[in-house]
């Protein structure tokens, strides 16, 4: 019986709409992302000293790991570089990366997408097609 659901369930993961796989994206956009800034402090581990960091968490519905997981590169690329999906693509990239999130104590997404995008955006595509480095 589990079985059948886990494979109802990822089959339903598959469907296409409109000749579109479905992604993250569908229900995830600039206007409706809700994250939070979390500050990490510092810790020793494995005898090596880690200092304090603020940290993404993306809120995130029931099945979106499956679509994260798979996202390509390419589609990664296009969400960060299309205006509605820009911010959240972004947010989420610092999210599975663990990348600090400093930057975004004082920066909210008009000033993210007015003086930090290009940076970000240069980062992202060498992280992912340059490096060919998977998250």
């Amino acid at each position: 019986m589990f079985r059948g659901i886990l494979l109802l369930y990822l089959l339903v993961l598959n469907i296409v709409a409109d000749g579109q796989e479905i992604n993250i994206f569908d229900h995830i956009d600039n206007k409706n992302i809700s994250y939070e800034i979390k500050w990490i402090g510092s810790k020793f581990k494995n005898g090596t000293w880690i200092g304090p960091s603020f940290l993404v968490r993306v809120d995130k519905q029931k099945g979106d790991s499956i679509l994260i997981a798979r996202m390509t590169p390419e589609a990664w690329i296009t969400a960060l570089n299309n205006p509605n999906t820009d911010w959240a693509a972004n947010l989420l990239l610092y999210e599975l990366n663990k990348k600090s999130a400093i930057v975004f104590i004082r920066s909210d997404q008009e000033q993210w997408q007015k003086k930090l995008k290009d940076s970000d955006l240069n980062y992202w595509e060498h992280k992912l097609l340059i490096s060919n480095n998977k998250l």
